[in-house]
């Protein structure tokens, strides 16, 4: 299981950044698509826009909170091995937490 320390440089590690920036991207256009059922479309709207305006700075959001579930639980060999599949599920799931959470502010 990974470390604190590993967790924390882990949030800076520029590959996986990037990797988690291309499937925001493709959460955003999805969700822009498709709007989730039971979210409020403005704030699907707003973080939508977020993404193609900011996209780093959601990517590093959606980045750090899949750390925090995922780090307790994997290697730092596991995470960074993601598949494309595997990475892109677990940043549409935490896409999904990120508008629900600008739905509540």
């Amino acid at each position: 299981m990974a470390t604190l320390t590993e967790i924390q440089g882990l949030m800076t590690d520029v590959t996986m950044l990037k990797k988690v920036q291309a499937a925001v991207s493709v959460a955003a256009e999805t969700a822009r698509a498709t709007p989730p059922v039971g979210v409020p479309a403005e704030a699907t709207r707003k973080w939508v826009a977020q993404v193609c305006y900011e996209p780093s700075g959601e990517a590093q959001k959606a980045w750090r909170m899949m750390l925090g579930a995922d780090g307790p639980s994997f290697t730092v060999a596991q995470i960074t091995g993601l598949s494309d599949a595997n990475l892109q599920s677990r940043v549409d799931t935490v896409s999904l937490d990120l508008i629900k959470m600008l739905s509540q502010l």
